[in-house]
């Protein structure tokens, strides 16, 4: 069976980068600005206050707080601490000058990010919130977030050989872990996340997914979730925030998206492959969902490309 889950992270490209394992003593702070990036931080040790629009979250040991959507925010010691560019404690370190190395008190920290498409006008992104907070404490012990993070933790902390490797492929299953539990554990889930908790949307959803190249009717659709036409329409509007319809017309041309960004193929071809008989309405559908035509998409990464 598809996993659409899966296919929605290939889509945007979902990659890991862990910047460090380190000890901060002392008063410290960093600034940390939105980059684009998804960032996140891993407390090892210590304690440590996120202040985010004015609130302020407090970390302990274990704890995990993602921001999906690359929010600015701050991170340190207490929420009065003078702050220190993000960027320019990076810096320092790929310098060889650690920062924040006056103190008694210890805080030890992973920080990294995820880099996606966030462009990508998937259910899924604009769904997501501008913070995600897990505290290790609310997690089992056999829970695959908690055994990830420590396999991070130590993986980060090792000095053995290809460690940094593995340090990165274990991030990269941070991301989806993080936000299985945060919809997992979070009675408001809506959206994307909420329609596949639904076990008859979920094979609705695996199957528009899996057949991009044709055209799946809404009875079809139905028929996969062992609906009826009706109920299934309302159900999958209810759940995932749009009509069935427009979400498998999303998908089409969000695989025509990614494939006019990276690969040659002819319009038409990408057009035909996505299920659409003609350049000329694939091009009338592209324009009126994404604000410009194929051609002007396929441009816009050339121009941007070294």
């Amino acid at each position: 069976m598809p996993d659409p889950l899966s296919d929605v992270l290939n889509l945007i490209g979902v990659e890991s980068s862990v910047y460090f394992q380190k000890d901060f003593r002392g008063s410290w702070c960093m600034d940390i600005s939105n980059t684009g990036f998804a960032q996140f931080h891993i407390l090892v040790r210590g304690s440590a206050c996120v202040t985010h629009a004015g609130q302020v979250m407090q970390l302990s040991a274990g704890d995990i707080v993602l921001f999906p959507k690359g929010a600015s925010h701050f991170i340190g010691d207490t929420p009065d601490s003078s702050p220190t560019l993000g960027t320019d404690v990076i810096h320092a370190m790929s310098e060889g000058r650690e920062p924040f190395t006056e103190g008694d008190n210890v805080t030890r920290m992973i920080c990294g990010h995820f880099e996606y498409d966030f462009a990508c006008s998937h259910p899924l992104l604009e769904n997501l919130p501008e913070v995600v907070l897990i505290h290790s404490a609310d997690l089992p012990a056999l829970d695959h977030l908690f055994s990830l993070v420590q396999l991070i933790i130590r993986e980060s902390a090792s000095d053995e050989p290809g460690s940094e490797v593995v340090t990165r492929r274990l991030s990269d299953g941070l991301l989806v872990t993080v936000l299985r539990s945060f919809f997992k554990h979070n009675k408001e889930r809506t959206g994307f996340f909420r329609g596949l908790s639904d076990k008859r949307i979920a094979l609705a959803i695996s199957a528009i997914h899996s057949d991009v190249h044709s055209q799946l009717t809404i009875d079809g659709m139905a028929a996969h979730a062992g609906m009826s036409r009706s109920s299934f329409s309302q159900r999958f509007k209810d759940l995932v925030g749009q009509s069935a319809g427009s979400y498998a017309t999303r998908w089409k041309l969000l695989n025509a998206r990614l494939a006019l960004r990276t690969n040659d193929d002819p319009i038409d071809q990408i057009a035909f492959t996505n299920g659409y008989v003609s350049a000329a309405a694939f091009s009338r559908a592209f324009s009126t969902t994404f604000g410009e035509t194929p051609t002007q998409c396929r441009r816009k990464v050339k121009q941007s490309s070294p």
